[in-house]
């Protein structure tokens, strides 16, 4: 299925990733799935990418508290959690 993908931009220090998830929390928003990666050690930020179940609400909330975001269409699909699987699906696509 289609989906939006919402990127925050982090500086790259510990804890940064606890006050998105925060937000998010307590405003009863779902993380589905999520990935950080660490892009530029000399300008020290990282990405998270995350899948949520509103993402428009969560781009305003995160956007309305400072950080720089970007939404971004994704597909998404759900894996049963079977060996082999990630192999198969890729197939296909």
């Amino acid at each position: 299925m289609k989906t939006m993908e919402i990127t925050v931009f982090l500086e790259n220090t510990p804890g940064a990733l606890a006050e998105p998830a925060k937000i998010l929390g307590e405003n009863g928003i779902n993380i589905f799935g999520l990935c950080e990666s660490t892009e530029s050690r000399e300008f020290n930020y990282g990405l998270l990418r995350l899948i949520v179940d509103d993402p428009r609400r969560a781009y305003q909330l995160l956007s309305q508290q400072g950080f720089v975001v970007i939404a971004s269409e994704v597909i998404a699909v759900e894996v049963p959690n079977v060996p082999g699987m990630l192999a198969q699906i890729t197939g296909v696509l």
